[in-house]
């Protein structure tokens, strides 16, 4: 989200669409796309704790990955999943890693060039 300002991509987002899902204000092919970047690593869910933030709706966002991967599955059950994660998917089985953005270019791996995507 900091790189796009595609607010789309945040866990506030993930959980928005599924109350909005819930109440049919929105179909699964929707919101297909938004759940596409997100790599699963918890890093929101520890950034998002915090004794300030008490409920449902916040105590659900420590379990963003649960979310995701559920979403995830039902995309994929109504024949709606994307491109990218079977590249996802393939490139870290055949690394043995998690695979550095641009590798299917041919770009370089390792983590040498983690950062890689942030030049220009």
């Amino acid at each position: 989200m900091q790189v796009t300002r595609n607010e789309n991509h945040t866990p506030t987002a993930f959980h928005a669409n599924v109350i909005a899902l819930e109440k049919g204000h929105l179909d699964v092919e929707d919101v297909a796309d938004d759940y596409v970047h997100c790599t699963q690593c918890g890093g929101c869910e520890v950034a998002a704790r915090t004794p300030l933030m008490v409920g449902d709706f916040y105590r659900a966002q420590e379990r963003n990955r649960e979310g995701v991967r559920a979403m995830r599955a039902v995309l994929v059950d109504k024949g709606l999943d994307r491109e990218k994660w079977k590249v996802w998917n393939r490139l870290t089985d055949e690394l043995k890693n998690e695979p550095v953005l641009g590798i299917e270019a041919g770009q370089p791996n390792g983590q040498a060039h983690v950062r890689d995507w942030r030049k220009g």
